[in-house]
């Protein structure tokens, strides 16, 4: 478009250095915007996500590594700017949000906070783009009050329920913020609300990876090992591709009637795809004969979730159709498969430091993702775990932290068929979500003062309840220690 409206105009993207970001950058860039960038290079992007998009990062004098939980920083980053994306955010999959709720709901309600106040304070901005979620919309359908939801989710419905998760809440919180004190501000304001997006760009490994981008790097590291997916894999998403998104963007300006909507807008691709056809549509792309397999977990989230696009397509008539998830599942991984350091998984497996004795040594591999440190008596062939080994989640290790989680002990965890638990409960708890290490950390040593039960300590504490972890060690524990303890191979 020779006379875009940004062409030669500065303009701000506040998380431009992620996954949507830099694909924003990308379509600026082409149409002539003088664009400046928030960056960071935490888990969620980078500089490496602007190599390739036409970006020249001058540190300081286009790109920024700045905290925006700082209203000072917020002053400076937005002076003299035509047109400000607001696209950054603490964001990662679903498990994260819900273990770190209190961080997600902190950390984005200070940065929207910060950047709305001065935005309404600098009548130099011009238009103001939110980007909020479909997370904002209810966990549960409706149906007997929201009828039409059988077409989906309308942008009116994100108020008629609780939100799935803190993040949700929080998006949905800045919403109302914006439309009651920075519309009308002499500022033109628009809130985009966004689906299940993947592409290009996106984190693929470790917490921080959503369930399409997560599943693609599954399949790719292990292409001839069965697909595992959690929960049923019936729970539904409307998944959109991240160039659909990135283009209604760039162009968000052009509406039918000229004028930038006032209320939210939403994209997604108006299909409702379940996490199983997701898979199979990834095993069918690499032409892979694997099976899909499920993983029990105890919070699927929505059943179903579906955009009503009719509002998108009433005001942007000229946008084609977005691409269906089977052909952007194909062009994702299609970029993909050149680009390894994305989503190759690092196949180091941690020695444990821990010896019970001179004759034991430790196993040559295990058969799920994580490697455990298993300690192995040769003469008994007995399977333990000694309290100071450490278990090397290498997701956590290879995407966010660069460090190691400490195995939480073993000890005195005896199972109802008399096996020990090759990897303690206390870790598959801060696996699934449900409690943090410092709080096994502490329910660990009142177990030693009270000497009862964990399970016993935990429901004392208020945490978790006593059902949960029967039903965990039912579900989860005992099948994937029976498989651990039967396929050990001894050097």
């Amino acid at each position: 478009m020779n006379n875009h409206l940004l062409k030669g105009k500065p303009i701000l993207v506040t998380g431009g250095s992620g996954f949507i970001g830099s694909n924003l950058v990308k379509k600026l860039m082409e149409v002539g915007a003088e664009v400046y960038v928030v960056g960071g290079d935490g888990s969620r992007g980078g500089r490496r996500n602007l190599e390739d998009v036409g970006f020249s990062i001058r540190e300081g004098i286009n790109y920024f590594n700045m905290d925006l939980k700082s209203q000072e920083n917020c002053r400076k980053i937005i002076k003299d700017m035509h047109t400000v994306y607001h696209l950054a955010a603490k964001i990662g999959g679903i498990a994260y949000i819900l273990k770190h709720g209190l961080d997600v709901w902190k950390d984005n309600t200070l940065i929207d906070a910060n950047l709305f106040q001065t935005v309404v304070n600098n009548s130099g901005v011009e238009n103001f783009i939110y980007a909020s979620t479909a997370c904002v919309y209810p966990l549960k359908w409706n149906k007997s009050q929201l009828p039409h939801q059988n077409n989906g989710w309308k942008e009116a419905d994100a108020w008629t329920g609780e939100t799935h998760s803190l993040y949700g809440g929080s998006k949905l919180i800045a919403e109302k913020a914006l439309r009651m004190h920075v519309q009308n501000k002499n500022v033109r304001a628009m809130i985009t609300r966004f689906h299940n997006v993947y592409g290009p760009r996106s984190v693929m490994k470790g917490t921080g990876a959503q369930v399409v981008q997560a599943l693609v790097a599954k399949a790719l590291n292990n292409p001839n090992q069965d697909l595992e997916i959690w929960g049923s894999g019936n729970q539904g998403r409307d998944f959109i591709y991240v160039t659909d998104v990135a283009d209604w963007l760039a162009n968000v300006f052009y509406t039918k009637d000229g004028n930038l909507p006032q209320e939210p807008v939403q994209r997604g691709s108006g299909v409702n795809t379940t996490i199983k056809e997701v898979a199979q549509a990834i095993l069918d792309t690499l032409n892979s004969n694997a099976k899909i397999v499920h993983k029990p977990v105890f919070d699927e989230g929505e059943e179903a979730r579906i955009a009503d696009n009719s509002k998108f397509e009433e005001l942007y008539p000229q946008f084609p159709a977005p691409l269906s998830t089977k052909e952007g599942i194909k062009e994702y991984i299609e970029w993909a498969l050149p680009r390894e350091a994305w989503w190759k998984f690092d196949d180091k497996f941690v020695v444990s430091l821990a010896q019970t004795s001179s004759s034991s040594y430790t196993a040559k591999s295990t058969p799920t993702i994580l490697s455990k440190i298993l300690t192995v008596n040769k003469s008994t062939e007995e399977v333990s775990v000694s309290g100071n080994s450490i278990l090397l989640d290498e997701y956590m290790n290879q995407q966010h932290h660069s460090q190691v989680l400490p195995l939480f002990s073993a000890s005195n965890q005896q199972t109802s068929q008399g096996l020990q638990p090759v990897k303690p409960i206390g870790t598959y708890l801060v696996e699934a979500g449900l409690l943090t290490a410092e709080q096994v950390e502490v329910a660990l040593r009142e177990q030693k003062l009270s000497k009862i039960r964990f399970g016993e300590v935990l429901a004392k504490l208020g945490w978790i309840k006593q059902q949960t972890i029967e039903y965990m060690m039912e579900k989860v524990i005992l099948p994937e220690q029976k498989q651990l303890h039967n396929s050990i191979r001894f050097s």
